[in-house]
């Protein structure tokens, strides 16, 4: 569940609904998807504005390869770009790849890249930043969550400056969905090979953003990167990821005005936000669960029957209400 506010002086027209699915299920929110403008009564988009965004959690890591949890993704979905991206029909769509083909067998994949594409500092974006990018996923060392995510890469090489071959162990019809995974951003080759620190405290990526500040545990500021591949976009002039831990007070910010847009919102806030003027709530179906583990390397959860018995014992609708106040499904 996600809220908007401000349905008249600040209305916006977004090019899909990925900014109001994005807490829900991660994999739907693409930045670059959801360049935002803010428009008159008539519906005219024009360009400018800041997005306020708030957050229920710090953005604790900057590094886009090692992102987990969804308010980080937002900041680099802002920040960076990958070689595809998602649509809202989970089908994969051109980033830095404008094209790609594989082989009979799925097992080699050639992406061909824009043309003169440019890092948020001006600097060349080519197939070697792609190369090295990918292989920094793949090493263990940098436990990027991608690792096991992007599919069954054998190796990555670049056979001219606007081409990336990619080759699978099997066959693998999936890869262009897989790497518009969050984690697989394309950072720089200098940084992918040996800087790699770096990306902790400062962005070095080429999404339609630039970042201007980042303070994890309060507020982390973007503004339009004058070097990104659309030169249409992004619309907004920048966007403010604002940091909330408490449920309560981030709805009240946006019912004040204090924000625009709550990344998502918490279930008992829900019915508050409904009830507010000015304040459009969304219910997006999701990929997000709420699970009960057991250890079952231990007495008595090692015993298959006695977790079917607790599986069969539970009331899940109640588990529903009572948990999520009535906004879910059962599993």
């Amino acid at each position: 569940m996600c809220a908007m506010k401000g349905l008249n002086r600040r209305q916006f027209i977004a090019s899909s609904t990925a900014l109001t699915g994005a807490a829900m299920l991660p994999w739907s929110f693409s930045a670059h998807a959801a360049q935002v403008a803010s428009a008159t009564p008539g519906g005219t988009a024009r360009k400018g504005g800041v997005l306020r965004i708030s957050v229920d959690q710090a953005v604790g890591v900057l590094n886009p390869h090692q992102v987990r949890v969804n308010p980080e993704y937002l900041v680099a979905e802002l920040l960076y770009s990958g070689l595809t991206r998602l649509t809202q029909e989970m089908k994969a769509e051109a980033d830095l790849a404008h094209s790609w083909q594989a082989s009979a067998d799925l097992k080699q994949w050639t992406f061909t890249l824009r043309p003169n594409l440019k890092f948020s500092d001006g600097s060349a974006l080519t197939s070697a930043d792609v190369v090295a990018s990918l292989q920094a996923l793949l090493d263990p060392k940098n436990a990027s969550p991608a690792l096991h995510n992007i599919g069954p890469i054998n190796a990555v090489s670049a056979p001219d400056t606007n081409t990336v071959l990619i080759e699978t162990d099997a066959p693998y019809a999936d890869l262009p969905v897989m790497l518009a995974y969050p984690d697989a951003k394309i950072i720089p080759a200098s940084i992918a090979q040996g800087q790699y620190d770096k990306l902790s405290k400062a962005s070095f990526g080429a999404g339609p953003f630039q970042l201007v500040s980042y303070d994890p545990e309060r507020k982390i500021v973007v503004k339009r990167n004058p070097h990104y591949y659309d030169p249409a976009r992004p619309y907004l002039d920048g966007v403010e990821v604002v940091v909330y831990p408490d449920g309560i007070a981030e709805s009240s910010a946006l019912i004040s005005g204090d924000t625009d847009l709550m990344l998502s919102a918490q279930s008992s806030e829900f019915a508050r936000l409904s009830k507010s003027s000015g304040v459009l709530p969304l219910r997006v179906a999701s990929g997000q669960f709420l699970n009960v583990n057991m250890g079952c390397d231990q007495k008595p959860f090692n015993d298959v029957r006695v977790r079917q018995a607790l599986a069969l014992c539970v009331d899940r609708q109640a588990s529903v209400d009572f948990v999520a106040d009535g906004l879910g499904s059962p599993g």
